[in-house]
């Protein structure tokens, strides 16, 4: 369905691999040159709060790096999915989330209940499936850890934890620029660029991201002049939207009183138009009746073709801001992450029939702020223990508001359809 119409990396080193391979095909391979093509790479991951081999983590555990994403064009937690066995994403399905491991997710749609699958960003927890609505962003390796993770990652992770490491500042200037296009107009735009702010000091990064793309759900009641009961003026042909914007700025400083020291900060807006909801079967008489609304009411399900009157739209802001130190003392390590979080927003949906029935809102205000100290020691007794211990801090709130309304007429007008008795034509 997509297509990447440019992709380039302004990185020396691997221009220059690419350049060397491009040009000597025809030497003949030494022994030396053919060893070294049977070493496989060792993927380092953080599954377990310290930087170890994957062969050494005994958890069910896969790791993507920035080049498998890129070469299978994956920019989403949905299409990341169709590369994890026993996980199920969908982070485009209007107001409902649905993260899946092993069978395993919250109840969408319910924002008191904790997610069965936790976010692990740069070390930061974020307790919320709004969090995954803002896309993938200057990503460096995502790690799917399958199976509960409470052990060090928090109750959060019933099911498992996605954990995201995105690309740090470095000391020489690198960037790219990915732009893709593909059908409904999809348009997306990332790019990122980074280096030394001041030299042997301060190193900064920033990562940009703009994702918009039509809807690819069809709506029949769009083409009908619009009932002025509609609890949200403004339907739409195509539904199920998607919008996003995000702006990441990263600083540290290396080596500065002997350890690392950087802060972050990140914003982004996420909205969409319609939750796309089919009606799976509609007795006769209903369907006569809502033919008064829309005369072309579509009933065959699951063909991406809906008739809705008030097809609602969600959307959340996400803002970010973490400090952290990373600090060494012989082989042990302490690290330190102060983070704040805030994700907000409204979201609004009608019922899925051209009839103004009812339609219902909540609106959302969700901070938290999260402290995580983490302590790692050496391998000690001769190889025969290591250990990992911290402190963890969290506080989180949670606040609603929730409104819902019925229209009497049409409410009452489908209720008699359904029960099969003679109904009023509406009126407006």
């Amino acid at each position: 369905m997509y297509k990447n119409l440019w992709n380039k990396a302004f990185e020396s080193s691997k221009l220059l691999t690419i350049g060397l391979a491009m040009t000597c095909p025809s030497l003949a391979e030494t022994a030396d040159t053919k060893s070294r093509r049977l070493v496989i790479e060792e993927v380092m991951v953080t599954a377990q709060k310290r930087e170890q081999s994957i062969r050494d983590v005994p958890i069910s555990l896969l790791a993507i790096d920035a080049e498998f994403m890129a070469e299978k064009g994956i920019t989403d937690f949905s299409e990341l999915a169709n590369f994890v066995p026993n996980v199920k994403m969908r982070t485009d399905n209007g107001a409902g989330i649905n993260m899946n491991i092993r069978g395993f997710a919250k109840q969408s749609g319910n924002t008191a209940f904790d997610q069965a699958v936790g976010l692990l960003v740069d070390g930061v927890p974020y307790n919320d499936n709004d969090f995954f609505t803002t896309g993938m962003i200057d990503i460096a390796r995502i790690e799917v850890l399958r199976g509960p993770q409470g052990t060090l990652l928090g109750k959060n992770t019933t099911a498992g934890l996605i954990n995201i490491t995105t690309r740090r500042p470095g000391d020489e200037y690198s960037g790219y620029v990915d732009m893709q296009g593909g059908d409904y107009d999809h348009k997306r735009v990332e790019a990122a660029f980074g280096g030394p702010l001041i030299n042997s000091l301060i190193n900064f990064r920033v990562a940009l991201l703009s994702d918009k793309r039509d809807g690819v759900f069809t709506n029949t009641t769009a083409d009908i002049e619009e009932d002025p009961r509609s609890f949200f003026p403004g339907n739409r042909k195509d539904l199920l939207t998607r919008d996003r914007e995000s702006i990441r700025l990263k600083l540290e400083m290396p080596d500065f009183l002997g350890s690392l020291w950087g802060v972050q900060f990140e914003y982004a807006e996420v909205g969409s138009i319609g939750n796309a909801t089919e009606i799976a079967h509609m007795d006769d008489e209903l369907v006569n009746y809502l033919r008064q609304f829309d005369p072309n009411l579509n009933t065959t399900p699951f063909d991406f073709i809906g008739s809705t009157n008030d097809p609602g739209f969600n959307d959340r802001t996400v803002k970010k801001a973490v400090f952290y130190n990373e600090s060494a003392f012989g082989d042990w390590g302490l690290d330190t992450t102060l983070a704040w979080a805030h994700v907000g927003g409204y979201v609004a949906t009608g019922d899925p029939t051209p009839a103004p029935l009812f339609g219902a809102s909540i609106a959302t205000d969700k901070p938290q702020w999260n402290l995580d100290i983490v302590l790692t020691s050496p391998m000690l007794f001769d190889g025969a223990l290591e250990f990992t211990t911290g402190l963890f801090f969290e506080d989180r709130l949670l606040k609603t508001e929730s409104l819902l309304e019925i229209a009497d007429e049409p409410f009452a007008g489908a209720i008699a359809a359904e029960a099969g008795n003679s109904v009023v034509p509406p009126t407006v």
